[in-house]
């Protein structure tokens, strides 16, 4: 048995689910700003967006980690263990 075989997918789990947060954020604010409509509303102004985009991003950030860590660990558990 190996000690904390519950802490096994953590770190895959975490470095996934930060690189999903990353490119999400990055893809979204190239989307963002060629939109013709979020231009217009936001005039030069892009700390609004950033704050929007960081808040979204931790969002999507944290829901990818709680879906992979279960099934990460499951996984690793059922061939390592």
């Amino acid at each position: 048995m190996l000690d904390n075989s519950y802490l096994i997918g953590l770190a895959i789990s975490t470095k996934i689910s930060l690189w999903i947060g990353i490119i999400f954020f990055i893809v979204m604010f190239f989307i963002y700003s060629i939109s013709d409509r979020v231009n217009s509303e936001i005039d030069g102004n892009y700390f609004g967006l950033l704050v929007y985009l960081f808040i979204v991003t931790l969002g999507v950030s944290i829901s990818s980690f709680l879906l992979i860590y279960p099934l990460c660990n499951l996984i690793l558990q059922k061939y390592l263990n």
